[in-house]
């Protein structure tokens, strides 16, 4: 697949995967042949819209899940493919050092009477406890709510994995609301996710926060890229 990016111009790019190619091996008896075996269809990958800007962070958005974000030129992005629960994106910083995953995922119901805000806090909260859970050196450093260039709500926490050797992150979380487009399954959440050794972490922090800034929810009908 060859991507082609021209300042100031959308580009449409997308993946599909290699079909799976089956053969049957021939007879030399006079026995009648079994018919041939269908291929399988192909597993569809959401398309994705990279806009370079004449100035400013290029964007990628992802029109059939909804979601976009500015990222540093010179990273990697990896669609997965991913169109349920799970990591639908990475991407690695231009010097290996960093790592940034994107989750879509889907939270409890919000309870009636509580606020977004809230919910989003009890949440975000959760999948902090869950982090503690998974690595017990999991230390949070700084968390708050916060608004995205956009004005959409999230929560954003800057952790620290004390251990061998030092690694530091940040955890950002988006919720939609049921509320405010129709999903199948209720709210969902997209979790951004970033983590490398501390120092180098440290030094991409202001590439870091390009992605991190820039995350916004899009209309799924629409499809179309946010103004950079």
């Amino acid at each position: 697949m060859r991507n082609l990016v021209v300042a100031g111009i959308v580009v449409v790019v997308g993946v599909a995967s290699v079909p799976v190619l089956l053969a049957l091996m021939g007879s030399e008896s006079d026995d009648p042949q079994p018919d041939p075996i269908a291929t399988p269809e192909t597993t569809k990958i959401p398309e994705g819209i990279i806009t370079v800007p004449a100035s400013g962070p290029p964007m990628f958005t992802d029109p059939d899940l909804g979601y976009a974000f500015a990222y540093p030129t010179g990273w990697v992005l990896q669609r997965t493919g991913n169109e349920t629960e799970g990591v639908v994106m990475s991407m690695i910083s231009s010097d290996g050092s960093v790592v940034v995953d994107i989750y879509k995922i889907f939270p409890p119901p919000r309870v009636p009477d509580v606020d977004q805000e809230t919910h989003l806090r009890g949440y975000a909260e959760a999948i902090l406890d869950m982090a503690k859970l998974d690595s017990p050196e999991f230390e949070v450093v700084a968390r708050d709510v916060v608004e995205l260039n956009d004005g959409t709500l999230a929560f954003a926490a800057r952790y620290a994995i004390r251990g061998e050797s030092l690694l530091a992150g940040d955890i950002l979380v988006v919720i939609r609301s049921e509320d405010e487009a129709a999903l199948p399954f209720g709210d969902e959440a997209f979790v951004v996710r970033a983590t490398g050794p501390a120092i180098p972490y440290l030094a991409n922090n202001g590439n870091i926060q390009i992605v991190m800034e820039g995350f916004t929810l899009i209309s799924r009908a629409s499809g179309e890229p946010p103004s950079p």
